[in-house]
């Protein structure tokens, strides 16, 4: 009896140890909450949605609407790690942005200095995810969606951080870690470059004081070729156009300087140097005194202009200048379907030239001379510091923005003479920043164009109601924000997932409610007519993206300042904002 009643207390024993076992381990996973879930859980709540986003020294990071009514989300530049005083007399953090870009999938990227690196935000909540360090001052982020890799274009080599000047990164892991490329010149290394998927696995770079084009394989992340510019002492700013498959390349060149016989009056700052001049009036003079690069634009040894280069055979097809008589010198600046091309001349904001891509090794052609007619620059000055295209309603609007004015040019392309001024602000004195100017960007989809004011520390927001550009007129003004630079953000890869999601959910209904289709009757038939409401229900999707109602007055939207609360700010999320199409 005794060894049953033991034997009993064993079994007992054993299953209570079991017991609490597994009573024990459903306690732990009742309480355990898996750190995925939270973060999505906490994403879908604090969803920002298509925005603009606004970068700023002392300002810092901006989320807004896009119509300007709402903050979503800021970043002191308290808030971000990496921000730190200017000098050790200063304890007053700043960001030292630079370069911006959107991948349209991930993450916002943000390019700055002091340290060198790249500040990297959540795309659709606005978070701060984390800093890569890179080369030293970053200049241009272009992202490669085919290979979803962001590139970097430095002023130089950093040795602490990236030995190099091209520096690369994956989108889908921050922590990857790539050769950067290597340009292989000595000093700095001033430059743009050129990256898009109908250019396969290269990309192009230019150096400010280098006469080539520099070609990169992606893929090896080394140089593939030396492109010589001929007549150039070097390149900067370029546009693409996927169209013709042509980059259009602002050349730079040598000139003389010091008195008013010469190309320039002045030799600048540092003085000139003994140099060969190549263009213009003093063209074969060697061993003179002169300059080279920014100094010479809009000189009369600017005359290259802007090269057209063909990427299929790396070869240079012509070259083109401004309107005769009005300067020497441009910028080229591309349409984001390469439809356009547009060169902001060195002739004190008087025209702007319109290019239309031909086929490939073929010239572009000249549409028009925009007369513009800023007033604000000098006879050589490059006064537009920056455009938009706003594409909407059927319609290609042009947006130009001077440094000098503080008015903007609206431009249907479709009517090109056709020239529209919206005044940004009723000061005397200009709210850009001369050649520093001013940033300008489109919220796509929408009816809104936004203009930074860096002297005034304001930031405006043009209604252009269904792309006409005779009742555009100024919707709101930002006050208290030293924004320098606009990004508008949309989580592109987001927005077609939610298209196809609809379009397959709409079908799938329909289909159900059809008798037609259940029974085998007449089924190509409906099935054609369903596709097409499918469609028309997608274009329907995108055509629903907040527009405008604007009233008869601007509104001017509360100071943004470093003591905002920021579940105040999140709170001010409007419906429109929000919106995912």
């Amino acid at each position: 009896m005794l060894m049953k009643r033991t034997a009993t207390a064993a079994i007992l024993r054993g299953s209570l140890s079991i017991y609490l076992m597994v009573v024990g381990t459903a306690i732990v996973s009742a309480i355990h909450h898996p750190t995925a879930d939270i973060h999505y859980h906490r994403k879908m709540e604090n969803h920002v949605g298509p925005a603009m986003w606004s970068f700023g020294a002392r300002s810092g990071v901006n989320v807004w609407s896009v119509d300007g009514q709402s903050l979503l989300r800021s970043h002191t530049p308290a808030d971000l790690p990496m921000c730190g005083p200017t000098d050790a007399s200063n304890d007053v953090p700043v960001c030292s942005f630079f370069a911006f870009a959107s991948d349209g999938h991930e993450y916002v990227w943000a390019g700055a200095f002091g340290p060198d690196r790249v500040d990297v935000f959540d795309i659709d909540t606005a978070d701060y995810v984390s800093y890569i360090p890179t080369c030293s001052t970053p200049l241009d982020l272009d992202y490669h969606p085919h290979r979803k890799e962001m590139w970097l274009q430095c002023a130089g080599t950093n040795e602490d951080t990236a030995d190099g000047h091209l520096d690369v990164f994956s989108t889908n892991t921050l922590s990857a870690n790539f050769d950067l490329v290597n340009l292989n010149v000595t000093g700095r290394s001033y430059g743009r470059q050129v990256l898009d998927s109908s250019l396969g696995i290269f990309g192009y770079t230019t150096v400010f004081n280098q006469p080539f084009l520099y070609k990169i394989d992606l893929a090896m992340r080394k140089i593939d070729k030396r492109i010589p510019l001929e007549l150039s002492s070097g390149a900067y700013d370029m546009a693409y156009s996927p169209l013709n498959r042509h980059i259009y390349i602002r050349s730079r060149v040598t000139c003389t300087c010091g008195d008013e016989t010469k190309d320039i009056v002045s030799c600048g700052q540092f003085g000139g140097g003994t140099v060969d001049i190549l263009t213009g009036p003093s063209a074969g003079k060697t061993q003179v005194e002169g300059t080279s690069g920014k100094a010479c634009e809009g000189s009369a040894a600017d005359t290259i202009g802007v090269y057209e280069f063909d990427t299929k055979t790396d070869r240079i097809v012509g070259s083109h200048n401004i309107l005769e008589g009005t300067g020497q010198g441009a910028t080229p600046v591309a349409s984001p379907d390469g439809k356009y091309v547009v060169l902001l001349g060195n002739d004190g904001g008087q025209y702007v030239r319109l290019l239309r891509p031909n086929v490939n090794a073929a010239l572009s052609s000249v549409v028009a001379d925009i007369p513009v007619k800023f007033s604000g620059g000098y006879a050589t000055q490059m006064v537009i510091t920056d455009v938009a295209f706003m594409t909407a309603h059927g319609q290609t609007i042009l947006v130009l923005a001077s440094g000098t004015d503080n008015n903007i040019a609206l431009v249907n392309l479709e009517n090109p003479t056709n020239v529209v001024k919206v005044a940004l602000t009723s000061s005397s004195q200009s709210t850009g920043a001369g050649d520093g100017g001013r940033s300008v960007e489109w919220a796509d989809g929408t009816d809104f164009v936004w203009v930074t004011g860096p002297e005034a520390e304001e930031v405006y927001v043009i209604n252009i109601p269904r792309g006409d550009i005779s009742a555009a007129k100024l919707f709101a003004t930002i006050k208290s924000t030293d924004a320098t630079a606009l990004v508008y953000v949309e989580n592109f890869a987001s927005t077609a997932a939610s298209m196809r999601v609809a379009s397959s959910n709409f079908l799938a209904s329909a289909i159900e409610q059809s008798p037609a289709i259940k029974t085998n009757v007449a089924l190509s038939s409906a099935a054609i007519t369903l596709s097409c409401i499918a469609l028309l229900f997608c274009l329907w999707i995108v055509c629903t993206r907040p527009m405008s109602s604007a009233p008869n007055s601007p509104k001017t939207v509360k100071d943004v300042t470093a003591s905002e609360d920021m579940e105040m700010a999140l709170d001010m999320k409007s419906l429109g904002s929000k919106q995912v199409n």
